[in-house]
Protein backbone atom coordinates (compact mmCIF):
# COMPACT_ATOMS: atom_id res chain seq x y z
CA UNK A 1 0.00 0.00 0.00
CA UNK A 2 2.81 2.24 1.09
CA UNK A 3 4.50 1.77 -2.44
CA UNK A 4 0.71 2.53 -4.17
CA UNK A 5 0.70 5.33 -2.44
CA UNK A 6 4.29 6.76 -3.46
CA UNK A 7 3.24 6.05 -7.00
CA UNK A 8 -0.13 8.33 -6.03
CA UNK A 9 1.71 11.42 -5.24
CA UNK A 10 4.46 11.23 -7.79
CA UNK A 11 1.59 11.14 -10.30
CA UNK A 12 -0.18 13.80 -8.55
CA UNK A 13 3.26 16.22 -8.26
CA UNK A 14 4.33 15.21 -11.73
CA UNK A 15 0.55 16.53 -13.43
CA UNK A 16 0.70 19.58 -11.55
CA UNK A 17 4.26 20.55 -12.63
CA UNK A 18 3.45 19.41 -16.68
CA UNK A 19 -0.06 22.01 -15.53
CA UNK A 20 -1.47 18.99 -17.31
CA UNK A 21 -5.46 18.73 -18.57
CA UNK A 22 -7.14 15.32 -17.86
CA UNK A 23 -10.30 14.02 -18.55
CA UNK A 24 -12.26 11.18 -16.21
CA UNK A 25 -15.08 8.77 -16.32
CA UNK A 26 -16.59 7.82 -12.87
CA UNK A 27 -17.79 4.34 -14.03
CA UNK A 28 -19.28 1.92 -11.80
CA UNK A 29 -16.97 1.13 -8.68
CA UNK A 30 -17.80 -1.84 -6.71
CA UNK A 31 -14.92 -1.65 -3.92
CA UNK A 32 -11.81 1.07 -2.78
CA UNK A 33 -9.36 1.36 -0.36
CA UNK A 34 -9.66 4.43 1.43
CA UNK A 35 -6.27 6.63 2.16
CA UNK A 36 -5.71 9.72 3.67
CA UNK A 37 -1.92 11.50 3.59
CA UNK A 38 -1.10 14.12 5.04
CA UNK A 39 2.28 15.64 4.27
CA UNK A 40 1.84 18.87 5.82
CA UNK A 41 3.96 20.80 8.97
CA UNK A 42 0.78 23.21 10.03
CA UNK A 43 -2.18 20.16 10.16
CA UNK A 44 -2.72 18.09 13.19
CA UNK A 45 -2.17 13.86 12.46
CA UNK A 46 -5.89 14.13 14.24
CA UNK A 47 -7.28 15.75 10.70
CA UNK A 48 -6.69 12.47 9.19
CA UNK A 49 -9.70 10.98 11.09
CA UNK A 50 -12.25 13.29 10.37
CA UNK A 51 -11.32 13.50 6.21
CA UNK A 52 -11.87 9.73 6.82
CA UNK A 53 -15.43 9.70 8.40
CA UNK A 54 -15.85 12.24 5.64
CA UNK A 55 -15.06 9.33 2.61
CA UNK A 56 -16.74 6.87 4.91
CA UNK A 57 -20.31 8.89 4.28
CA UNK A 58 -20.00 9.55 1.01
CA UNK A 59 -18.62 6.53 -0.22
CA UNK A 60 -21.82 4.58 2.04
CA UNK A 61 -24.09 7.11 0.10
CA UNK A 62 -22.69 6.22 -3.39
CA UNK A 63 -23.21 2.01 -2.11
CA UNK A 64 -18.95 1.81 -2.82
CA UNK A 65 -17.73 -0.67 -0.81
CA UNK A 66 -14.85 0.47 1.39
CA UNK A 67 -14.41 -2.93 3.44
CA UNK A 68 -10.99 -4.61 3.64
CA UNK A 69 -7.99 -4.03 0.84
CA UNK A 70 -9.06 -3.37 -2.42
CA UNK A 71 -6.90 -2.75 -5.91
CA UNK A 72 -8.14 0.57 -6.58
CA UNK A 73 -7.57 3.26 -3.56
CA UNK A 74 -9.64 6.75 -2.83
CA UNK A 75 -7.30 8.88 -1.56
CA UNK A 76 -6.50 12.11 0.09
CA UNK A 77 -2.61 13.89 -0.66
CA UNK A 78 -2.60 17.03 1.46
CA UNK A 79 1.17 18.16 0.92
CA UNK A 80 2.83 21.75 0.61
CA UNK A 81 4.27 23.62 -2.69
CA UNK A 82 5.73 27.08 -3.50
CA UNK A 83 4.25 29.53 -6.13
CA UNK A 84 7.09 32.12 -6.07
CA UNK A 85 8.16 32.79 -2.44
CA UNK A 86 4.50 31.73 -1.36
CA UNK A 87 3.97 28.17 0.45
CA UNK A 88 0.88 26.80 -1.40
CA UNK A 89 -1.49 23.66 0.66
CA UNK A 90 -2.83 21.11 -1.91
CA UNK A 91 -5.67 19.43 -1.01
CA UNK A 92 -6.23 16.42 -3.72
CA UNK A 93 -8.81 13.80 -4.01
CA UNK A 94 -7.19 10.94 -6.33
CA UNK A 95 -8.14 7.41 -7.36
CA UNK A 96 -5.84 5.29 -8.56
CA UNK A 97 -6.31 1.62 -9.54
CA UNK A 98 -4.44 -1.60 -11.54
CA UNK A 99 -4.79 -1.63 -15.22
CA UNK A 100 -4.12 -3.87 -17.76
CA UNK A 101 -2.38 -1.96 -21.18
CA UNK A 102 -4.24 -2.68 -23.97
CA UNK A 103 -1.30 -3.62 -26.16
CA UNK A 104 1.51 -5.27 -23.98
CA UNK A 105 -1.49 -6.37 -21.76
CA UNK A 106 0.73 -5.37 -18.88
CA UNK A 107 -0.35 -4.47 -15.25
CA UNK A 108 -0.10 -0.50 -14.63
CA UNK A 109 -0.82 1.74 -11.41
CA UNK A 110 -3.10 4.53 -12.78
CA UNK A 111 -4.50 7.64 -11.97
CA UNK A 112 -8.35 7.45 -13.17
CA UNK A 113 -9.14 10.24 -11.12
CA UNK A 114 -7.79 13.79 -9.43
CA UNK A 115 -9.45 16.89 -8.45
CA UNK A 116 -7.40 19.86 -6.64
CA UNK A 117 -8.12 22.72 -4.17
CA UNK A 118 -5.63 25.25 -3.14
CA UNK A 119 -5.25 27.89 -0.24
CA UNK A 120 -2.09 29.78 0.85
CA UNK A 121 -1.14 29.67 4.00
CA UNK A 122 -0.34 33.40 4.43
CA UNK A 123 -1.20 34.27 8.50
CA UNK A 124 -3.98 31.76 9.02
CA UNK A 125 -3.43 29.87 12.26
CA UNK A 126 -3.50 26.09 12.49
CA UNK A 127 -7.15 26.20 13.12
CA UNK A 128 -7.91 28.45 10.43
CA UNK A 129 -6.44 26.01 8.18
CA UNK A 130 -7.59 22.74 9.46
CA UNK A 131 -11.51 24.18 8.89
CA UNK A 132 -10.51 25.62 5.54
CA UNK A 133 -8.73 22.11 4.79
CA UNK A 134 -12.43 20.37 5.99
CA UNK A 135 -14.50 22.65 3.86
CA UNK A 136 -12.10 21.54 0.75
CA UNK A 137 -12.34 17.86 1.71
CA UNK A 138 -16.49 18.23 1.55
CA UNK A 139 -16.05 20.23 -1.62
CA UNK A 140 -14.26 17.55 -3.09
CA UNK A 141 -15.82 14.81 -1.92
CA UNK A 142 -19.23 16.50 -2.79
CA UNK A 143 -17.82 17.02 -6.59
CA UNK A 144 -16.92 13.10 -7.06
CA UNK A 145 -20.16 12.27 -5.50
CA UNK A 146 -22.16 14.41 -7.84
CA UNK A 147 -19.68 13.54 -10.95
CA UNK A 148 -20.34 9.45 -10.00
CA UNK A 149 -23.98 9.67 -10.09
CA UNK A 150 -24.18 11.19 -13.08
CA UNK A 151 -21.87 8.79 -14.77
CA UNK A 152 -23.76 5.97 -13.63
CA UNK A 153 -27.29 7.45 -14.12
CA UNK A 154 -27.70 5.97 -17.70
CA UNK A 155 -26.42 3.07 -19.58
CA UNK A 156 -26.16 5.28 -22.40
CA UNK A 157 -22.47 6.69 -21.55
CA UNK A 158 -21.13 3.13 -21.98
CA UNK A 159 -22.98 2.11 -25.28
CA UNK A 160 -20.98 3.16 -28.90
CA UNK A 161 -20.33 6.05 -30.02
CA UNK A 162 -23.13 7.37 -33.17
CA UNK A 163 -21.27 10.38 -34.12
CA UNK A 164 -23.49 10.17 -37.61
CA UNK A 165 -26.93 9.95 -35.60
CA UNK A 166 -25.61 13.06 -33.37
CA UNK A 167 -24.56 15.17 -36.44
CA UNK A 168 -27.76 13.99 -38.25
CA UNK A 169 -30.15 15.34 -35.15
CA UNK A 170 -28.36 18.55 -34.31
CA UNK A 171 -26.99 19.35 -38.31
CA UNK A 172 -22.92 18.67 -37.85
CA UNK A 173 -21.10 17.91 -40.70
CA UNK A 174 -19.87 14.90 -41.19
CA UNK A 175 -17.48 15.36 -44.19
CA UNK A 176 -14.19 17.39 -44.04
CA UNK A 177 -14.04 19.00 -47.52
CA UNK A 178 -17.38 19.87 -48.09
CA UNK A 179 -17.70 21.80 -44.24
CA UNK A 180 -14.53 23.87 -44.88
CA UNK A 181 -16.13 25.10 -48.13
CA UNK A 182 -19.39 25.86 -46.43
CA UNK A 183 -17.52 27.98 -43.80
CA UNK A 184 -15.77 29.96 -46.64
CA UNK A 185 -18.72 30.89 -48.01
CA UNK A 186 -20.67 31.68 -44.79
CA UNK A 187 -17.34 33.40 -43.24
CA UNK A 188 -17.15 31.08 -40.21
CA UNK A 189 -14.45 28.70 -38.64
CA UNK A 190 -14.88 25.24 -38.61
CA UNK A 191 -15.84 23.68 -35.45
CA UNK A 192 -14.49 20.01 -35.59
CA UNK A 193 -14.90 17.69 -33.13
CA UNK A 194 -12.90 14.50 -33.40
CA UNK A 195 -14.36 11.70 -31.30
CA UNK A 196 -14.28 7.96 -31.85
CA UNK A 197 -16.37 4.56 -31.27
CA UNK A 198 -16.34 3.22 -27.80
CA UNK A 199 -14.90 6.70 -26.44
CA UNK A 200 -17.18 7.08 -22.88
CA UNK A 201 -15.94 10.82 -22.87
CA UNK A 202 -17.12 11.35 -26.59
CA UNK A 203 -20.75 9.47 -25.84
CA UNK A 204 -20.89 12.34 -22.72
CA UNK A 205 -19.39 14.90 -24.24
CA UNK A 206 -22.21 15.04 -27.00
CA UNK A 207 -25.17 13.94 -24.78
CA UNK A 208 -24.33 16.41 -21.86
CA UNK A 209 -22.96 19.35 -23.65
CA UNK A 210 -23.32 19.50 -27.50
CA UNK A 211 -26.77 18.45 -27.02
CA UNK A 212 -27.92 21.68 -25.46
CA UNK A 213 -30.03 23.58 -27.13
CA UNK A 214 -28.39 27.22 -25.87
CA UNK A 215 -25.00 25.86 -26.35
CA UNK A 216 -26.02 24.33 -29.89
CA UNK A 217 -27.57 27.30 -31.17
CA UNK A 218 -24.34 29.59 -30.58
CA UNK A 219 -22.28 26.84 -32.10
CA UNK A 220 -24.43 27.26 -34.92
CA UNK A 221 -24.47 31.20 -35.16
CA UNK A 222 -20.71 31.22 -34.91
CA UNK A 223 -18.90 28.13 -36.74
CA UNK A 224 -20.30 25.62 -39.45
CA UNK A 225 -19.90 22.26 -36.73
CA UNK A 226 -18.07 19.25 -38.10
CA UNK A 227 -18.13 15.56 -35.83
CA UNK A 228 -15.84 12.94 -37.12
CA UNK A 229 -14.96 9.61 -36.09
CA UNK A 230 -10.92 9.03 -35.87
CA UNK A 231 -11.20 5.69 -36.60
CA UNK A 232 -12.28 6.37 -40.85
CA UNK A 233 -9.15 8.96 -41.16
CA UNK A 234 -11.64 11.06 -43.18
CA UNK A 235 -9.42 14.74 -42.34
CA UNK A 236 -6.00 15.35 -43.39
CA UNK A 237 -3.33 13.83 -40.74
CA UNK A 238 -3.16 17.46 -38.95
CA UNK A 239 -5.99 16.75 -37.17
CA UNK A 240 -4.29 13.22 -36.12
CA UNK A 241 -4.46 13.33 -32.33
CA UNK A 242 -4.18 10.25 -29.26
CA UNK A 243 -6.54 12.23 -26.92
CA UNK A 244 -10.51 12.17 -27.36
CA UNK A 245 -12.78 13.84 -27.49
CA UNK A 246 -10.60 16.66 -29.37
CA UNK A 247 -12.27 19.82 -30.76
CA UNK A 248 -10.26 22.04 -33.15
CA UNK A 249 -11.12 25.28 -34.32
CA UNK A 250 -10.04 25.69 -37.96
CA UNK A 251 -9.71 28.94 -40.62
CA UNK A 252 -11.69 27.47 -43.83
CA UNK A 253 -8.81 29.66 -45.57
CA UNK A 254 -5.84 27.74 -44.87
CA UNK A 255 -7.25 25.20 -43.07
CA UNK A 256 -5.03 26.02 -39.92
CA UNK A 257 -5.63 25.68 -36.58
CA UNK A 258 -6.61 28.65 -34.52
CA UNK A 259 -7.94 26.76 -31.05
CA UNK A 260 -7.77 23.43 -29.48
CA UNK A 261 -9.65 22.30 -26.77
CA UNK A 262 -8.61 18.64 -25.31
CA UNK A 263 -10.92 16.79 -23.64
CA UNK A 264 -14.32 16.81 -22.14
CA UNK A 265 -15.77 19.99 -20.43
CA UNK A 266 -18.43 20.48 -18.80
CA UNK A 267 -21.43 23.26 -20.48
CA UNK A 268 -20.36 25.93 -18.48
CA UNK A 269 -16.98 25.23 -19.77
CA UNK A 270 -17.30 25.07 -23.34
CA UNK A 271 -19.20 27.97 -23.31
CA UNK A 272 -16.40 30.21 -22.68
CA UNK A 273 -14.05 28.02 -25.25
CA UNK A 274 -16.14 28.77 -28.36
CA UNK A 275 -16.69 32.77 -27.33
Amino acid sequence: MKKFIKVLFIMVTSLMSLNASTMFMLTKIPKVYLVVENYSSKLPTSIKENILDEMKYYTNQLQIDTSGFSHRTLAFLIYESYVEDQMILNVDLVLGEEMQRLDDKKEVYALTYEKRKQTAYGSKSEDEISEEVLEYVDQLLYDFSEQYKEDNETPILTAQTDHKQFAKEFGYETDYKKAIEKAKKENKQVMFVMVANFCPWCLKFEKKVLSDKQLDLQIHKKYVPLILNREEKKFPATFETPMIPTVYFVNPKDESIVNKSVGYHNRFNFINIIK
